[in-house]
């Protein structure tokens, strides 16, 4: 099987770039079983039959953009079409719309200002409407006034409160609300008619019975609940009549009585008055947070769980330690849709790598025999309230990505119950037999001493319990025991294919660390390193000194470049750093580390960039040092930083993406065998600066050998250290004695 195809909806709108940069605008006219009929929007009329392989593969190759809706780009009898629609509202609706557009454009001109989303959302709305709220009231009159002279002209009945609602009490809508209209309005190209509700259509849904009615018939339904299961309602029903007609009040039908007992008798409270209330809340209480999905990516589940498995290094044998693992999983299908592995603690770092992971399609080469095609944008994103998943730059992708996080309360595993059974499982099948397990039962068993399982072996080990074992066996969830992957399948046949992503720019842009920065003279500045283009000049010359606050996205595993969004013109601005032997294929963790050891050097001293150049250099002599050592002497805590050094956020298999991604390495498992795989790096791409014609290589050793800033080349015998340039080499002799006396220190 190869990968999903896509999913589009009728009358959406799919920009495709031919191969010579430009591009034409395509509308959905019919969907089919084996592709679309796709119609031009230059040639109205003329509709022309693409397979879903090609459409594949023009996604895959990033020339497909797909726009819900495209107003700028629609034909004449289009916009007819929904100028009818909008007139056909009343004009009470139409009031209603436009004044929740005035709500909109004001939180979206707000959160392009680089206000915080959140504060957003439940400020802005109040303030609108306080300053409108006088004018609002005034037109709800005059409207009242008219629609009742016009009904008392025409002899109609006037009926009491069918007038406008009454502005001087309407109160402000909440965050969740604002969010939907204004993902609506996106949606459907900032059109008034995506906020266009008809909520005078609703009829009365409260309770016709009076309190007393209430009062009685919900006690009489408790007392015969405690004996067990209403089975008989006739005879209950006659039971209630005799009781309510003591007390003089009205008998309700049996239907009523009937869904009143259907309310009450719910499993949960079954289970609460015979096995108690917690048993109750454990059983019933995550459909009270979680729904159950309807259809295929509708929800996900992510979570984190730290590996009972102590892997090594593959040469050398050097303890790494336990590993972080990150899972997204489909709640309808029990697929696995992306995974992650990391020695880095949960962040938004190992969070970004596991959502491009299940995002786009895999690329299974290296694993003959064995498909993993479950991929695609999904609808709601199940979490906890980790730091990684509430914090900005994760609600600032999935606004990008057009998803919602649903965080659920905290200390509460039973609400994702399905991804911790798959962590459980995982668990037992995967690694449970291993050497170098964490046994809490066996004190006499250390598995930091046991441990032989490499690094490559573990990650390949995963891919193929992924691949071969869990998704197509069946599941104890699923009807029948289905298997997850014959599952899946079925579900992307019934609804013609996966939901692609409809953003573009890259992993950077779609996926980074956002933070907000002011433009300077020298360019702007992150984790302490100047980025600088030939796009800021124009900026520095549209604001003068009053200067505004810009997105700046970057990768927390390589810093040679950050993107920088200019949120007047909408476009994004691809800066690079002014010092590239510094910042090429470096990380976050590794730079903050450089900066505190050339701290330690500059002995209380201002750290400069040429101090951070000698810090990286003494950083990698110690770890050749470490690695060479073996287990000889070591701590934990030189291990954790060990492994967390040598992390480069590398895919668990690559992912079909073009552009290619601007990530540092990607990594293919070439091996087959359980016993370890062949595992190599693909090399950095050369650094383009600005204005150059060439690109520029990277730092080269004497032999021509791309250093990778500190990236380990990993083999099929493990771990190797990057050759030394001759300057490198000179100042870590200068640093000898003091990086002896601090790897003693770790040691």
């Amino acid at each position: 099987m190869g990968s999903a195809p896509l999913r589009f909806g009728l009358n959406h709108t799919i920009v495709i770039t031919d191969i010579h940069g430009g591009k034409r605008w395509w509308t959905v006219r019919e969907r089919r079983r084996d592709g679309y009929l796709l119609e031009p929007n230059d040639e109205p009329g003329e509709r022309r039959f693409h397979a879903a392989d090609d459409i594949l593969e023009v996604y895959l190759a990033g020339r497909l953009e797909y726009k819900p809706f495209d107003a700028a780009h629609f034909d004449e009898a289009r916009r007819q079409r929904m100028k009818m629609a909008w007139d056909a509202q009343s004009p009470d609706r139409q009031r209603r719309a436009l004044r929740r557009e005035v709500m909109v454009k004001a939180c979206l001109k707000a959160i392009r200002a680089r206000e915080p989303v959140g504060s957003v959302l439940q400020d802005v709305p109040g303030a609108v409407l306080d300053e409108n709220r006088d004018r609002w009231a005034e037109e709800d009159r005059q409207a009242a006034r008219a629609a009742f002279e016009a009904r008392r002209a025409a002899g109609l009945p006037i009926e009491a409160g069918s007038g406008p609602q009454d502005t001087a009490s309407a109160t402000a809508p909440c965050a969740r609300t604002m969010s939907e209209w204004i993902a609506r309005y996106l949606e459907m190209g900032q059109s008034v008619l995506a906020l266009v509700t008809y909520d005078d259509r609703k009829g009365y849904r409260g309770s016709h019975l009076t309190p007393q009615v209430e009062a009685v018939m919900g006690e009489f339904i408790a007392r015969a609940l405690e004996k067990g299961p209403i089975r008989n309602l006739a005879a209950y029903h006659r039971l209630l009549e005799r009781e309510l007609k003591s007390v003089g009040q009205p008998v309700p039908s049996r239907v009523t009585f009937a869904k009143k007992v259907r309310a009450a008798a719910n499993r949960r409270e079954t289970l609460r008055s015979q096995q108690g209330q917690r048993a109750a809340d454990q059983a019933c209480r995550i459909n009270e947070y979680v729904p159950d999905p309807d259809w295929l990516l509708q929800q996900v589940e992510i979570d984190h769980t730290l590996a009972n498995l102590n892997v090594v290094d593959d040469a050398s044998g050097v303890l790494l330690g336990r590993p972080w693992i990150t899972m997204i999983m489909d709640r309808l299908t029990r697929c696995i849709l992306g995974c992650h592995i990391s020695f880095l603690p949960p962040s938004w770092a190992t969070l970004s790598r596991c959502i491009a992971h299940a995002l786009w399609p895999k690329d299974m080469t290296a694993y003959p025999g064995l498909d993993w095609d479950q991929h695609g944008k999904w609808d709601w994103a199940y979490t906890d309230r980790g730091m990684d998943f509430i914090s900005h730059a994760a609600r600032r992708s999935a606004q990008l990505l057009h998803f919602e996080i649903a965080s659920l309360p905290g200390f509460s595993p039973w609400l994702k119950g399905r991804i911790e059974s798959l962590f459980k499982r995982f668990a037992l099948q995967a690694y449970d037999y291993r050497d170098g397990l964490i046994s809490w039962d066996l004190k006499e068993y250390d598995g930091r001493k046991n441990a032989t399982v490499g690094y490559a072996e573990f990650r390949h080990d995963i891919v193929t319990w992924i691949a071969r074992d869990y998704h197509p066996s069946g599941h104890s969830g699923l009807d029948g025991r289905m298997a997850p992957g014959e599952f899946w399948q079925s579900q992307v046949d019934l609804n013609f294919g996966v939901a692609p992503v409809d953003s573009t720019g890259g992993l950077r842009r779609l996926l980074g660390v956002s933070v907000r920065r002011r433009v300077s003279h020298m360019g702007i500045r992150v984790h302490g390193l100047n980025y600088n283009g030939p796009g800021l000049g124009a900026i520095r010359d549209r604001h003068g000194s009053d200067l505004d606050w810009y997105e700046v996205r970057y990768d927390p595993y390589d810093l040679a470049g950050v993107d920088l969004l200019d949120h007047v013109t909408g476009e994004w601005l691809t800066l690079w750093c002014t010092r590239p032997d510094i910042a090429n294929g470096t990380t976050a963790w590794q730079h903050t580390f450089h900066a505190q050891l050339a701290g330690e050097m500059a002995r209380g001293g201002v750290v400069t960039e040429d101090g951070l150049e000698r810090a990286r250099a003494a950083a990698q002599a110690d770890r050749d040092l470490i690695i060479g050592r073996g287990r000889q002497g070591r701590t934990k805590t030189a291990q954790v930083k060990l492994a967390r050094y040598l992390e480069q956020g590398a895919f668990l298999t690559p992912i079909r993406l073009f552009p290619a991604p601007l990530l540092p390495v990607l990594p293919v498992v070439t091996g087959g065998t359980d016993s370890g795989g062949l595992i190599t790096f693909s090399q950095p791409a050369p650094l383009r600066l600005p204005g150059s014609a060439t690109p520029v290589p990277a730092l080269v050793d004497g032999s021509g050998n791309p250093l990778g800033g500190g990236v380990p080349r990993l083999t099929h015998q493990g771990v190797q250290a990057p050759t030394i340039t001759p300057a490198q080499r000179a100042a870590a002799e200068v640093q000898a004695r003091l990086a002896a006396r601090r790897a003693g220190r770790i040691a």
